[in-house]
């Protein structure tokens, strides 16, 4: 039976982390082009005492839906004996799932596979070399911590909701200057909500401002020590710096529990 922990990851990879392969189609036009006219659907699902888990990919002519659950019919099916094997296969560590349905749906496949290759981006422990992959190395990191707390706190994480039960309406948000690379985090007794871009109706209660995109990288990755980028401003927060540390311990247990 898997671990209340390896739930709550399976939940980042399956709901956070796997709806970003959307992200990567929007920001790769010419990549988003081989996928015109793919359709087909590929399941990934753990065995589990308490209920399997799993997600799915389904493509509409090449317009991709990502949703939790598990379908009865899918073309491709990815099957692992456990969660904590699913995570692993997510994390990008040996973990070899069961495929049934390719050999009938080769391309579905492989198109599939070109996808979760492309996701590992946000897994990297160094930067990319092309200036499009920071770019969108920092922008998926930007989307997935907000929806990977989010997610926790829909799943019950113990810390981060009673951290939500006590929070009136506040907004915690993440930019990098001169991009339009943001997200947020809405949070208001017991609910929360993640978003994509700046959060527009209200100045946000925090928010981390990144001076560039180099900039946001090395403190993603942990290469750049916190105390000197603030006194460099490399990382400016604004809004009640305590506040900021509880939502940076957040951040750090989405990334912890992703890999």
């Amino acid at each position: 039976m898997a671990t209340q922990n390896e739930l709550f990851a399976s939940r980042i990879f399956l709901q956070a982390a796997l709806p970003l392969t959307k992200v990567i189609l929007q920001e790769r036009p010419e990549m988003a082009k081989k996928y015109q006219g793919v359709s087909g659907t590929a399941q990934f699902v753990a065995k589990d005492e308490e209920g399997d888990v799993g997600g799915f990919m389904r493509f509409t002519d090449g317009d991709l839906e990502v949703k939790p659950g598990i379908l009865d019919d899918p073309d491709i099916t990815f099957s692992f004996p456990s969660v904590g094997k699913m995570n692993a296969f997510f994390a990008g560590k040996p973990a070899l799932p069961k495929i049934s349905g390719i050999f009938s749906n080769f391309g579905l496949f492989t198109k599939v596979l070109k996808l979760m290759l492309a996701l590992k981006i946000i897994g990297r422990t160094t930067p990319p070399k092309k200036q499009e992959d920071k770019e969108l190395m920092v922008r998926m990191m930007l989307y997935l911590l907000p929806l990977g707390i989010s997610q926790l706190n829909k799943a019950g994480h113990p810390e981060i909701s009673e951290f939500t039960k006590k929070s009136p309406d506040r907004v915690f948000a993440w930019s990098v200057n001169d991009t339009d690379i943001a997200s947020y985090l809405r949070v208001k007794a017991g609910k929360s909500k993640a978003g994509r871009g700046r959060y527009t109706r209200s100045k946000p209660f925090v928010e981390m401002k990144f001076d560039s995109v180099e900039g946001a990288l090395g403190i993603l990755l942990q290469t750049t020590d916190m105390m000197e980028a603030s006194l460099n401003q490399v990382l400016v927060i604004e809004g009640s710096p305590e506040y900021g540390k509880e939502i940076g311990s957040y951040m750090n247990m989405v990334g912890d529990l992703a890999s």
